[in-house]
């Protein structure tokens, strides 16, 4: 240990064999006096803590350990590592006092902070030991599921529902056969599914079935509707659910406006139809990128640049990224 602590850095023997005796110290005191630092600020700020620990009651869940190293170079004061009271596992946590992190990620001027992180395996084994392991069951509000060649759209569904605010995950694999789409809802405790396929799409329409609400022998129409794209937030409306508000009512077609719109009608720079057409969908005619996508970027690069609203802009650099042989393959 005293050669892996000198050769490094070229310590002298003296000092490496002061340090790694200095970490075998189970007191502050015997560490000031090993260490042959006497009082020094480090000495007198763990003085500090372990009073003020003992002065808000918690002093006994307290020892000094001068033995703890912390692997990150980024710490400037104390260090911790946490442990289960019987101390038969393995350290619960561990963190410390840092000064200067943030400046690496910008910040003008050195901001002090104290964290730590927990070994999820640690925990876990302790809760279980203990026996107050919590019940977390996976719950999710949809699947989204998509047809083949569907993806983009399924996307677009999935958006639009989290802007409504129901958790939502996508099932990753394009599909003709349902059966796969709602077994996977229900491995991962789905409410509802949302089937989005060609037939109902080009009518502005969702297929949605609740899986949860309603008895195996209800009859389909009642557990699964079609529900027009710009009224998905009004999903509940739908379905025969108690205190649920009545749908909408829409015409299906005006639904794919959003999602399929072409170019719009206004001006090309940066006016409010073309900034709500882009915040719904990535490229001007839907979900691939077109040469009217590459014909009103160059446009607006030989006009004014990048525009400064935020979805217009998302789309300006993103057409950008591409190479200009990538923009001209476009069709």
């Amino acid at each position: 240990v005293k050669l892996l602590v000198a050769e490094p850095i070229n310590l002298e023997k003296a000092v490496a064999e002061r340090i790694v005796h200095a970490t075998s110290a189970k007191t502050l005191d015997e560490f000031a006096n090993l260490a042959g630092v006497g009082e020094s600020d480090e000495v007198k700020e763990l003085r500090l803590l372990f009073k003020l620990a003992e002065d808000e009651g918690f002093g006994d869940w307290l020892m000094f350990d001068a033995s703890v190293i912390r692997g990150l170079a980024y710490y400037t004061g104390v260090v911790f590592e946490g442990f289960d009271r019987a101390g038969v596992l393995r350290a619960i946590c561990g963190g410390g006092r840092y000064d200067r992190l943030l400046t690496l990620y910008g910040s003008p001027k050195e901001v002090p902070c104290c964290g730590f992180g927990f070994g999820d395996c640690v925990i876990y084994e302790l809760l279980k030991e203990k026996k107050v392991t919590p019940e977390l069951p996976h719950m999710v509000d949809f699947v989204v599921v998509a047809y083949e060649n569907m993806m983009g759209q399924a996307l677009h569904v999935a958006r639009q529902l989290r802007k409504a605010g129901q958790s939502v995950d996508v099932f990753s694999e394009e599909t003709k056969k349902v059966h796969k789409g709602f077994k996977y809802a229900d491995r991962v405790n789905a409410t509802r599914v949302a089937f989005v396929a060609p037939g109902e799409w080009d009518q502005g329409l969702v297929t949605i079935k609740d899986l949860r609400n309603f008895k195996e022998d209800d009859p389909k129409e009642v557990k699964q509707k079609d529900i027009p794209l710009q009224d998905l937030a009004n999903f509940a409306s739908y379905f025969q659910l108690p205190g649920a508000p009545a749908p909408t009512p829409a015409a299906a077609p005006a639904a794919m406006a959003v999602a399929t719109a072409a170019a719009p009608s206004k001006g090309p720079n940066g006016s409010s139809d073309l900034e709500a057409t882009l915040a719904d969908q990535p490229y001007l005619s839907g979900y691939t990128a077109t040469a009217a996508d590459r014909q009103l970027y160059e446009k607006m690069k030989a006009d004014a640049g990048c525009p400064s609203s935020t979805a217009l802009r998302r789309w300006y650099l993103h057409i950008g990224s591409f190479s200009q042989s990538e923009r001209l393959s476009w069709k």
